[in-house]
């Protein structure tokens, strides 16, 4: 790689990195005065919205989106967003529809119906934002999709805190959510739509064509994508189902902390890595695996050292940043939970590496145990009637053991997969 490749690299990364800080950094401001406005309960609650907004991107765009940053020239990847597009109006348009009659049916409360069309309405401007982002990656336009980042992370804390006094409660956890998610998608548009919606009325049959071409988007990667987000996004609302709703609530307090790394990664140096590896894999298989093992060794060291620091000193600082020992617990969650969201981190790039070779079956194999695991370990849990905090730690256990296994078992196979075809990206 030349110097001057290797600066620009550094300059992107730096430059999306930098957005997804300093969303973090308003995040972590905020979340201090957020816990003093809403209760562990409040969270709890929101936490089952959060999950289905986190759960639909891939389901309602059936993750054609994520070719964007692996095609091979941008028409290609200007179709992969259109059938991203199509398919998400369209799924849009047929859950409200099922939805309404579901409520209709079963007489459903109105605040809940508006709080399903909200958190469906939220999922729709995820999916429309993290099309505009890849797409300026794609560009390299790398200042627009940090500051739009930026906005979709800090954003949601900035209305949530000015909310939280009018409305209060659940509404204002909400209607934060909603505008944050507006924003981002109103910085990061600039002409996306209408760059799509030209080559839409002009090559219709080619954007038709290419989706059936690449069929295993819907067929294979969004299954396992879901499966992702459904470990992700469900212990805090089955832990409040299966405990309290402040066990949720505090366990939702932990994930809006642990997803914005993951965030940061995700849409930086993750997004970098698929977009070079696509270059890279044939010269340099030998180097990138070297890297990834050295970045897995590294982040699973820290995250014992990480774990103990923060069971010893977590619990007082968390009552005194939060605002009562209400909130204490957060800390003894976090502890449990740092190995799992390490690991997590890793997968982030096995998964690339796996998407690029057309090899997602097996992430859809891997995370199916995984979702069984965790659906075993709260089954037994209430069996037995286990307390909350050793149910955590074995779904912690299981879940970081699996991944890490899945992870070495990827990158080790890096070298055979590289020399096959890259089926469905031509």
């Amino acid at each position: 790689m030349t110097s001057s490749r290797r600066s620009y690299l550094l300059a992107a990364f730096a430059k999306l990195a930098a957005g997804s800080i300093a969303g973090y950094a308003l995040v972590l401001i905020l979340t201090p005065v957020l816990t003093r406005i809403y209760s562990p309960s409040d969270l709890g609650f929101f936490s089952v919205v959060s999950a289905f907004v986190g759960i639909l991107p891939p389901l309602l765009t059936v993750s054609y989106p994520f070719g964007q940053l692996s095609a091979p020239n941008t028409s290609d990847a200007a179709r992969f967003a259109i059938a991203g597009l199509w398919a998400a109006a369209a799924l849009s348009i047929a859950i409200a529809c099922v939805g309404l009659l579901v409520g209709a049916f079963a007489r459903v409360e109105i605040g809940v119906y508006a709080a399903f069309l909200c958190a469906l309405v939220c999922g729709l401007l995820a999916v429309l934002s993290s099309i505009g982002i890849n797409w300026a990656i794609r560009r390299r336009l790398e200042s627009r999709a940090a500051f739009a980042t930026f906005a979709n992370l800090g954003g949601r804390g900035v209305f949530q805190v000015a909310l939280g006094g009018v409305l209060g409660g659940v509404k204002g956890l909400i209607a934060g959510e909603l505008l944050g998610r507006l924003s981002a998608w109103l910085i990061i548009e600039r002409g996306v739509a209408r760059i799509a919606c030209r080559i839409d009325a002009r090559r219709r049959n080619a954007v038709l064509r290419h989706a059936r071409r690449h069929r295993r988007y819907p067929t294979v990667i969004t299954p396992a994508l879901t499966l992702e987000n459904l470990l992700v996004w469900l212990p805090a609302p089955l832990f409040a189902v299966a405990f309290t709703p402040e066990v949720g609530g505090l366990i939702a307090l932990v994930q809006r902390f642990a997803s914005v790394p993951l965030t940061i990664v995700n849409q930086s140096l993750a997004s970098l890595f698929h977009r070079e590896l696509v270059a890279w894999r044939q010269a340099h298989t030998a180097r990138v695996k070297r890297y990834l093992f050295l970045v897995a060794g590294i982040t699973m060291a820290l995250a014992w050292p990480l774990s103990v620091a923060i069971s010893h000193y977590g619990p007082a600082l968390a009552s005194d940043i939060f605002g009562g020992g209400q909130w204490a617990q957060s800390a003894t969650i976090a502890a449990i939970l740092v190995p799992v969201y390490c690991a997590q981190l890793l997968t982030l790039f096995s998964d690339r590496i796996l998407m690029i070779a057309d090899r997602n079956e097996l992430k859809l194999i891997a995370l199916s145990i995984n979702l069984v695991m965790f659906v075993a370990t709260l089954g037994v849990a209430v069996y037995a009637q286990w307390r909350w905090e050793f149910a955590l730690v074995v779904f912690s256990a299981t879940q970081c053991i699996s991944y890490v296994i899945f992870f070495s078992y990827v990158v080790k196979g890096f070298e055979a997969q590289q020399s096959e075809p890259v089926r469905g990206e031509g």
